[in-house]
């Protein structure tokens, strides 16, 4: 016990050391003139403040950041060493005395000699008349040596004490009374304590108490908005005698009935005064004398019964006023933010534990009949779907699954969709969060190594490692099939030869010079080893669901028309044999909106797989012979949020995730031979299989902790499912939040828990870590200069005042700059290039900052349609398109629409049919990009164009006053050379090209963006852009009037992220208005080649004119 006590007593001594020390800085930065932990280093115009030693400020900031942590550290110590010693304390048998929430037997108090174990920390110096500490014996003098956990420790006691007084729970307690006539020390020490409690005084604060104030709001934890001294009032032993508390009364906005109201806030009381009253002292002083108006409040579960015994009243959160709601969130999370510095962090909102799985799902049904989250639903006891706006995602359920504390997240099909909601998810609540798993469907390729190889055309691969429906693919890597380089052209040629690989641009997905990350191979495979492990154990026992009658016959049909095309003789298809889980050295995902198939693309995938592979294993023995695709959209986002996730200040720790994939169907039909139905049937059952291996992995640890065949380790909804939509299927679907109910008219004040936001899902506001002023205009770009060999930021930068580049990891950005431009507040952002590195970049600065934005502006390069409505169009290919109406290089598109081009459904023979014929429309399944069920979100016809008129107005008045930058002799020639040979081409004379003509700014009903990562190029792909393009401004603008003959299509990548974020945001519940944006695109180069009609509607492509990368 001595050492015990020993080593309490120098956790106490540092402590207190460590308190000297904030102390000591913190006056320091709060003496008159200081900066404050807040204030601004510099002046108006942006330099070092002239009147305070910045370097030195700085260093006593981050002095205290480190010296609260470091106090939070040695009070948990402390606090684990006082429960130790406690114990060995009842071993030692100290007298108890029970009292109890009510009456209790009173106990004979032991002379000072028999607790001698203990000494004594606080004296009884007021005692309620039939209280229950009456009740229990206890009288005015008497000495506790124990109250519950609380023991002497050199400091803390009464704060320990306090943290034992929870309503309805039984005290025991430790007390010593000095004999009668006995010894003058405790009459004493009772007379000293009464003297101290009845010379109690109260004055108004002064600017000289705040640093005091603030120094002890930070160390408890407390709200540190608001600091104004003639709303605080200070209680003092005697005047002048020094401050033993305080608290504050603001006016809030008038209640209900229109009748006054406060807020009581910030009552605190020196520790080293505390249980002497003055806490409550404080409180009537100060919010007793508003007994005709309704006084609110915000605390901790700990405190309620003090404030209930001073006639406070607990209210529903429904109840509460509106603007109690933002200082319930925000001044606690800032309180929290300022001692621990951790700005990247925000309260998770979802009411998660520690030590949560997190369960991510795409498709609520509509692409696969089945919610791909049925099985876990079924499965989900006590769950909580949380309030539309808990998170950036259309729905979150928390709930135990088997035992195991589980949220189930829908995020919306798509990558940026799961990328978005995936970070967010993580950027609340990461810190909580034990593991991450995505699930869901996808189409594979039909063996290990394909069927057929491009290198090995004469026959086709006998490997006989066939991949069956529902077979499971777990791993953590990924890929985007889009990162690649091609025209129509390079893309069609070899058609319809399905032995062909589709010819591109070197060098594909490791390029993120060009296509942003394209490839995730860093990852840890843990938890994917022990997923994949758990599943084939289960396939092992029977347990996982197996084919129907149905999918049996499905596959049966398909492998024998594949035996039939190749002449080979695949393996016998087994009745009821449980799906093969194959491992992250076998299969991974590779995504794409753009939904491919046969055997060129099923060729390409496995070559981009095995790249990934070998940079994921620093290997070389990965190739298309060897791996499996699995096709599918969701990975590469999980990845970008992890990735971006994983960069930010207030991660500590890299989260494990992997992806399990179900088979649902083939990415190529048979050879030489097409299945005429791909059923339904299949996605449900892939949906059942890789929930049942995920399941099974959450089986064994609930197993492992409760025992074999232990309650609530069982997976329900298991073994054959028969198809479709039969069966209990409950989809995830958004509940209308409940109105909030309108508060009632107190004559008291009403205490509002804290901690009950979390547990409703209500969205915490998170600080701006950026530094942000209100009224910031925020501009994006994508490119730091390793594509277009200029930063797509140069101009903004060059301009930019008083600049400050923020650390990494202030924001899930790689580079983020504030200063004045123009003399206007700006944020510079460096996106990355891609629309899910723009999307998470976005969307995390508008979490953090979004009421602080003005407004967004996105800006860069883009490929152009050669003129308006085109050049040709695939409805009338006997001539081109005359209407002379051409783009230049270096022209404006300034536009908030965008869409996504990805968004379509087709093989690589529909995609090459018409081939070489420029005028050909490509074939795809219908309806295009409109259909969110299939795709995900891919048109964003939603904006406010206010943003977009004023800059497309001031650009064109720049134009006409000359100051728009002019094309060079290098750019005139060139185009000079592009509109000639399509004149020769076309046999149409178009416009002269004026040199030194300024730019032109094209507006948001001729010119939109339209993106993907598939650097795609030539006129049929441009057709398409036309028509993807004139579909969202019809839907935009409700008309019908937009078609391909009369919009440009400006190709980029980054704007949908930048929608998607928006969006996403907007549905958050902290966000409380739309903010307005816009993309700004120079024109960099042309979507096509100059063209030649060979007559009879038959176009060929001419000579490259530019490099598609660099002009």
């Amino acid at each position: 016990m001595d050492a015990l006590k020993a080593q309490i007593a120098a956790l106490s001594a540092r402590r207190a050391a460590v308190e000297a020390e904030i102390a000591e800085r913190t006056a320091r930065l709060d003496a008159p003139g200081g900066p404050g932990m807040a204030g601004s280093l510099v002046d108006k115009e942006g330099f070092p403040r002239a009147d305070i030693d910045v370097a030195a400020a700085r260093a006593d900031r981050c002095a205290v950041i480190r010296l609260a942590n470091d106090h939070k550290d040695l009070s948990a110590q402390l606090e684990a060493a006082l429960h130790a010693l406690h114990a060995l304390a009842r071993e030692a048998g100290a007298v108890n005395v029970a009292a109890a929430n009510g009456a209790a037997a009173p106990a004979a108090a032991a002379p000072a000699a028999a607790g001698a174990a203990l000494r004594p920390f606080a004296v009884v110096d007021e005692l309620a008349d039939g209280g229950p500490a009456a009740a229990a014996g206890l009288q005015l003098g008497d000495q506790l040596c124990r109250f519950g956990a609380a023991v002497a420790a050199g400091g803390g006691e009464l704060a320990a004490a306090a943290s034992e007084l929870v309503e309805g729970r039984r005290v025991s307690l430790g007390a010593q009374r000095a004999r009668a006539g006995g010894s003058s020390g405790s009459s004493s020490w009772r007379r000293r304590a009464a003297a101290r409690t009845h010379a109690l005084s109260f004055r108004a604060a002064t600017a000289a108490d705040l640093p005091y104030i603030r120094e002890r709001l930070l160390a408890e934890r407390m709200n540190p908005l608001k600091l104004s001294a003639a709303n605080f009032t200070v209680a003092e032993a005697e005047p002048g005698g020094g401050v033993l508390g305080f608290a504050q009364l603001d006016a809030a906005p008038p209640d209900a009935d229109g009748g006054p109201a406060f807020e009581f806030r910030s009552l605190i009381v020196a520790p080293e005064h505390r249980g002497r009253g003055v806490g409550r002292a404080l409180l009537e002083r100060v919010a007793g004398g508003q007994r005709a108006a309704a006084v609110y409040l915000t605390t901790i579960s700990r405190t309620v019964p003090f404030y209930t015994r001073a006639g406070f009243e607990l209210l529903p959160p429904r109840a509460w006023p509106t603007w109690l709601w933002f200082e319930a969130t925000a001044g606690t999370l800032v309180a929290r933010l300022a001692v621990n510095d951790v700005l990247a962090a925000r309260e998770c909102g979802l009411g998660l534990a520690a030590g949560t799985t997190a369960l991510f799902v795409a498709d609520p049904g509509t692409f696969s009949s089945t919610p791909e989250a049925t099985f876990y639903l079924a499965n989900l006891k006590n769950n909580v779907t949380l309030p539309s706006g808990a998170a950036a995602c259309p729905q979150v359920v928390r709930g135990k699954l088997l035992r195991q504390d589980a949220v189930v997240v829908l995020t919306g099909i798509g990558p940026m969709a799961s990328a978005v909601c995936v970070f967010d998810v993580l950027q609340q609540c990461g810190k909580l969060i034990k593991d991450v798993i995505y699930s869901g469907t996808s189409g594979w390729s039909s063996q290990l190594g394909g069927v057929i190889n491009n290198g090995s055309c004469n026959a086709a691969n006998g490997n006989g490692k066939i991949t069956r429906l529902g077979d499971v693919c777990v791993s953590p890597l990924s890929v985007n099939w889009d990162c690649r380089q091609a025209s129509w052209q390079q893309t069609s040629t070899g058609h319809p030869n399905q032995c062909t690989f589709p010819e591109q641009n070197p060098p594909g997905p490791a390029s993120s010079d060009l296509f942003g990350v394209c490839m995730f191979p860093n990852a840890t495979y843990g938890l994917a080893n022990e997923v994949a492990r758990n599943g084939r154990d289960a396939g092992k026992a029977g347990t996982l669901p197996i084919r129907n009658a149905v999918l049996q016959s499905l596959e049966e049909e398909y492998w024998t028309q594949m035996s039939k095309g190749t002449n080979l003789t695949y393996p016998v298809l087994k009745p009821n044999a449980p799906p093969r889980v194959w491992g992250n050295r076998e299969c991974m995902e590779i995504d794409s909106q753009f939904f491919f198939s046969g055997a060129p693309w099923d060729m390409v995938s496995r070559a981009y797989i095995a790249q990934t592979m070998n940079a994921a294993f620093g290997s070389t023995d990965f190739n298309q012979s060897n791996v499996v695709a699995v096709s599918a959209m969701e990975a590469i986002g999980l990845s970008m949020a992890v990735q971006r996730y994983n960069g930010l200040s207030g991660a500590n720790r890299r989260i494990p995730f992997t992806v399990v994939r179900g088979m649902s169907d083939w990415l190529h039909s048979p050879l030489i031979y097409k299945v005429a139905r791909r059923a339904a049937a299949p996605r449900p059952y892939a949906i059942a299989t890789a929930s049942a291996v995920v399941l099974t992995t959450l089986q064994v640890r609930c197993e492992a902790q409760f025992g074999a065949g232990a309650p609530g380790c069982k997976v329900v909804c298991g073994g054959e499912l028969r198809s479709g939509a039969e069966g209990d299927h409950r989809r995830l679907s958004a509940p209308r939040p409940a109105a909030m109910a309108t508060p009632r008219v107190s004559p008291l004040l009403v205490a509002a828990l804290l901690m009950v936001t979390s547990t409703l899902g209500v969205q915490a506001a998170r600080e701006c870590g950026l530094g942000l002023a209100a009224g910031t205009t925020a501009l994006f770009v994508a490119d730091p200069g390793t594509f277009s060999a200029t930063p797509e930021a140069a101009f903004y930068l060059a301009n930019l005042k008083n600049n400050v580049t923020l650390p990494s990891g202030a924001a899930a950005c790689p580079e983020v700059v504030r200063g004045k431009l123009l003399r206007q507040d700006v944020v510079v952002v460096l996106t990355g290039i891609g629309p899910m590195a723009s999307a998470v970049c976005i969307f995390d600065v508008l979490q953090q900052c979004g009421k602080l934005i003005k407004d967004v502006i996105y800006s860069g390069t883009s490929g152009w349609s050669p003129q308006l409505g085109g050049v040709i169009n695939n409805g009338s290919c006997n001539a081109a398109n005359g209407n002379g109406k051409i783009t230049r290089l270096g022209d404006v598109c300034v536009s908030p629409l965008s869409v996504n081009w990805d968004c379509r459904q087709a093989s690589w023979q529909q995609t090459s049919t018409g081939h070489p014929n420029q005028c050909t429309f490509p074939e795809q399944n219908p309806p295009g990009p409109a259909s969110s069920d299939l795709f995900g979100v891919c048109m964003f016809p939603n904006a406010t164009y206010g943003l977009a008129n004023e800059v497309a107005r001031n650009g064109r008045d720049a134009g006409k006053a000359g100051t728009l930058p002019i094309r060079n002799a290098v750019l005139q020639s060139l185009e000079e050379e592009y509109w000639t040979q399509m004149s020769k081409g076309t046999g149409i004379n178009y416009p002269v090209l004026k040199p030194n003509a300024a730019p032109r700014v094209w507006g948001n009903r001729e010119c939109m963006e339209i993106d993907s990562q598939y650097f795609f190029s030539g006129a049929p792909w441009e057709m398409v852009a036309r028509s993807y393009v004139a579909e969202t401004m019809n839907a935009a603008f409700g008309s019908t009037d937009f078609n391909q003959t009369n919009v440009i299509a400006v190709s980029a990548m980054e704007a949908i992220g930048l929608s998607m974020a928006v969006q996403r945001y907007n549905g958050l519940s902290g966000a409380n208005r739309r903010i307005p944006f816009t993309v700004v695109r120079g024109m960099s180069n042309w979507l096509h080649t100059p063209l030649i009609y060979k007559g009879n509607g038959d176009w060929e492509q001419g000579a490259l004119i530019e490099n598609f990368v660099e002009g």
